[in-house]
């Protein structure tokens, strides 16, 4: 069984780590974990709501260990993201952008260094730069087989 943090598998089925990239675009806030690979977050853990702390106390009186669990979400600014509020809607959507999503953490630097974006398509090839590496086209589909496709998502 393969050891240590995040990581993809590529063609070969190496494993391939991204985890120092993957915890700088996404700080993840969380205690300590202690089953498995035991490891840290490099951001502290959300305070625990009113049924949480019954929850902890009751398991602490049981004697089973219990944590919170880790969660994409900065307790301080990070980029272009405010602090979390703890307003408690995260799944219908956080008043204040601070929920590490897409629309928040990577649509604004992409549009920044001039990519577009196409409603209704699917990229289905990125052409890259042999000696840079870096993207240089994409070609996309629509989105729906039954919908006619935007003119600027042809390809």
């Amino acid at each position: 069984m393969e050891r240590g943090g995040p990581g993809r598998r590529g063609r070969s089925g190496t494993r391939t780590p991204t985890g120092s990239a993957t915890r700088q675009e996404l700080p993840v806030a969380g205690e300590p974990w202690p089953w498995g690979d035991p490891h840290t977050y490099p951001q502290r853990p959300h305070p625990v709501g009113g049924n949480g702390e019954i929850f902890l106390r009751g398991a602490r009186k049981l004697g089973i260990t219990a944590k919170v669990g880790p969660v994409a979400i900065v307790n301080g600014r990070f980029g272009n993201r405010p602090h979390c509020i703890y307003r408690g809607f995260c799944l219908q959507g956080c008043k204040v952008n601070a929920k590490a999503s897409p629309l928040i953490t990577h649509i604004p630097d992409a549009l920044a260094h001039g990519a577009e974006v196409r409603a209704d398509c699917m990229v289905t090839r990125i052409e890259t730069d042999p000696r840079t590496g870096r993207a240089r086209s994409a070609r996309t589909s629509r989105a729906s087989s039954t919908s006619t496709p935007p003119k600027s998502c042809r390809s």
